[in-house]
């Protein structure tokens, strides 16, 4: 006879879920973005959030750097983004080009191993 699953089992299997989907929507994003349909990467965006957001999942790091934080677009490079290094204050500077918003993005790491050299 089967068992019934604890509450925390079926919490867990709903949040691997709801992660394995995230993932595969940021993938199609790349896909579509790539492919030069910015329009359907931004839905993609949308949606992943809206999934992430109630499941109450974080989205890894370098996800969230593939869109504005600000109108949620997708970030392409040179198309929908200026990305600058900025040495002086050890950081990127990623501008969105469809609401001219700046983020900032530390690179810290680089610059820990420059100095043990």
């Amino acid at each position: 006879m089967a068992q019934k699953k604890t509450k925390k089992k079926q919490a867990k299997e709903k949040s691997d879920i709801a992660s394995e989907r995230v993932d595969i929507l940021f993938r199609l994003a790349d896909e579509a973005a790539l492919s030069g349909d910015l329009d359907g990467a931004d839905e993609y965006i949308q949606q992943a959030r809206r999934i992430a957001m109630k499941s109450n999942l974080r989205i890894l790091k370098e996800c969230k750097r593939r869109f504005c934080k600000y109108c949620y677009c997708y970030l392409l490079p040179s198309v929908t983004s200026q990305v600058r290094l900025n040495p002086r204050e050890h950081r990127v500077e990623v501008k969105c080009l469809k609401c001219m918003r700046v983020s900032f993005y530390p690179f810290v790491r680089e610059v820990k191993e420059r100095r043990k050299k």
